[in-house]
């Protein structure tokens, strides 16, 4: 398998394994309908979380499209966008249910954090 093909197969299995796992915590557990962002923190007027989810994952798509250079860091924030996105589109909130002390979240946002944390240890390392 070529390494772009191993990425889209993590994205897929992101986004699916974010999916399945809320469809499970929405019939065993309670969840928190989240309509705002990170946190639940909500941006008044234009700063609506379903466009700046779309931003993201169009500045992901073209990032990678443009530097030709897909990384675990990048498909994990963009299929954890996604998913979150999936969410906002079919549901109009997004489903959190693990509690992580300061914030509920799901599995797309652990997605997210760790592609932000692989992204900052990456471009420290090249730094350094």
């Amino acid at each position: 398998m070529t390494t772009p093909a191993k990425f889209f197969f993590v994205g897929v299995l992101v986004v699916g394994l974010d999916q399945i796992t809320k469809l499970y915590a929405a019939e065993n557990f309670p969840i928190i309908k989240n309509p705002g962002m990170i946190l639940g923190i909500n941006l008044p007027g234009f700063f609506d979380a379903m466009l700046i989810a779309l931003l993201l994952v169009l500045f992901a798509v073209l990032y990678i499209y443009y530097f030709r250079r897909p990384s675990l860091d990048f498909v994990l924030i963009l299929a954890g966008a996604v998913s979150n996105l999936l969410d906002r589109f079919i549901l109009g909130y997004v489903r959190d249910f693990i509690d992580a002390g300061i914030a509920m979240m799901n599995i797309a946002d652990i997605a997210v954090w760790l592609g932000i944390i692989f992204l900052l240890v990456t471009n420290f390392r090249k730094a350094a």
